[in-house]
């Protein structure tokens, strides 16, 4: 097991294995696949993880900011929302199933992992912005539900 605090990846499907996610830009040019897995030991000993072939959209930061922002495929944020968006899509299950209660604790989990995985890896003020982002990214679409 990881020590407490470490990030670590699974194989590529190839010879060449650079550290870090290795994404795979899609048709689209805005969603990316993940092609090696990704875990994060976080200090208390917990992993979490995003699998080889997950779809994401990074951030969800709009194209059109990633200059002034950032670029959801760079930075601090790239692995932490790899997890988060797993997690998110493991909460759209939950909510399809009618488990709403599970998935809405999944996504609060998710959000807390998201912020704490930029964190640790020297992203303090990142964190901070983008956990204020998640929060009202998610009531604004509660108000959108209602």
């Amino acid at each position: 097991m990881p020590a407490p605090g470490t990030w670590t990846y699974g194989p590529l499907p190839s010879v060449y294995t650079p550290q870090g996610a290795v994404l795979e830009m899609l048709p689209d040019n805005r969603r990316m696949r993940l092609l090696n897995k990704v875990t994060w030991t976080d200090a208390q000993g917990v992993s979490h993880s995003a699998d080889p072939g997950l779809v994401t959209d990074g951030q969800s930061i709009p194209r059109r900011l990633w200059d002034e922002v950032d670029s959801p495929f760079t930075g601090p944020g790239r692995e932490p929302a790899l997890i988060h968006d797993q997690d998110y899509q493991a909460a759209e299950e939950l909510d399809e199933a009618g488990l709403h209660d599970q998935a809405n604790s999944l996504r609060r989990a998710a959000n807390w992992t998201f912020a704490r995985g930029i964190a640790s890896r020297g992203g303090r003020l990142k964190a901070a912005v983008e956990g204020v982002g998640v929060w009202i990214g998610r009531m604004w679409q509660r108000l959108a539900r209602d």
